[in-house]
């Protein structure tokens, strides 16, 4: 697991970077765009937050639509016929990546509230205002990890349909060709 979570923690601060680089190309042009929408501010959240997301949420999905190992590894896993959705988010939530993924969230996600959020707070409040800093920390990480986990089930989930689609031109490995030679 070591292994698995240092490999998902150097692409998660690779998306991370790449998160930064749009907000730093394209924060004027989401600002301008959010500002049309002055009278919904739910709205405006969702330009400046909700669209950088979804590019990254594309070009994670797509690397992973596009991972050979783990293109072959689910298809020798799960049974040949149409596989049910109840079944596959089961073997999602069961497997290794997407523990590895929540935790390299927990990690990254954990850090920038503590660096942005937790030591602005409690340098000004002082110690008064350490329990409801705690409080709102844990309370942001909370929500924050679990709306990315649920889009990362969700990327997972189309990730799995595709390799589905082309589960007829899954290649052997060597090793199982000369095993059954």
């Amino acid at each position: 697991m070591k292994k698995l979570y240092l490999k998902k923690l150097k692409r998660g601060i690779g998306y991370a970077l790449i998160m930064y680089l749009i907000y730093g190309v394209g924060a004027d042009i989401l600002v301008t765009l959010s500002n049309f929408f002055k009278e919904h501010p739910f709205v405006q959240i969702l330009i400046t937050v909700g669209i950088p997301a979804v590019i990254l949420f594309w070009i994670a999905t797509y690397y992973r639509i596009n991972d050979t190992d783990k293109f072959k590894a689910y298809n020798r896993a799960v049974p040949y016929g149409q596989l049910k959705i109840k079944d596959d988010i089961i073997y999602t939530l069961k497997s290794p990546d997407l523990r590895g993924d929540i935790l390299v969230a927990l990690t990254l996600i954990g850090a920038y509230l503590i660096f942005n959020i937790l030591i602005p707070v409690i340098r000004l409040g002082g110690a008064r205002a350490i329990p409801a800093a705690l409080l709102s920390f844990s309370v942001m990480l909370l929500v924050a990890v679990l709306c990315y986990a649920v889009a990362d089930i969700i990327s997972w989930m189309i990730t799995h349909k595709n390799y589905l689609l082309d589960r007829d031109i899954v290649v052997m490995d060597k090793d199982l060709v000369n095993k059954d030679q």
